[in-house]
């Protein structure tokens, strides 16, 4: 689990490439496998008994072409940090803030796009 403060933002991660907004330049060089869904609502936040999670945003149109669908991205149960995640999720939910998602730029999760870390605005 990486946890980050940088300049008021708050980042957590789920064991992928955990970024915060003035490191963002440097690491991406580093991975090309993130995609950024910047400044989305999150509509809905569905769990599943299994522990996966998935969130439908305002922005829906991003995520690896080798996803079937990309009408929910999604939060794998095996997933490290899930529950760190999901909580930041929810916070952006009962709050309407916006949240920056980042997605794994080549792996999807039962054929949606799948989050690796979320930062509340």
């Amino acid at each position: 689990m990486n946890i980050k403060n940088a300049l008021g933002i708050i980042v957590l991660g789920t064991g992928f490439n955990t970024l915060a907004a003035g490191e963002i330049g440097l690491e991406l060089g580093v991975s090309s496998h993130i995609i950024e869904v910047k400044s989305t609502n999150v509509v809905s936040i569905q769990s599943y008994t299994n522990g996966t999670v998935t969130v439908i945003t305002g922005n829906q149109l991003l995520g690896p072409n080798s996803c079937n669908s990309r009408a929910k991205y999604i939060i794998p149960a095996s997933e490290a940090g899930i529950d760190i995640t999901l909580s930041v999720l929810l916070t952006a939910k009962t709050t309407s803030q916006p949240v920056t998602l980042y997605l794994h730029g080549s792996e999807c999760s039962s054929g949606y796009p799948k989050i690796t870390s979320a930062v509340l605005e």
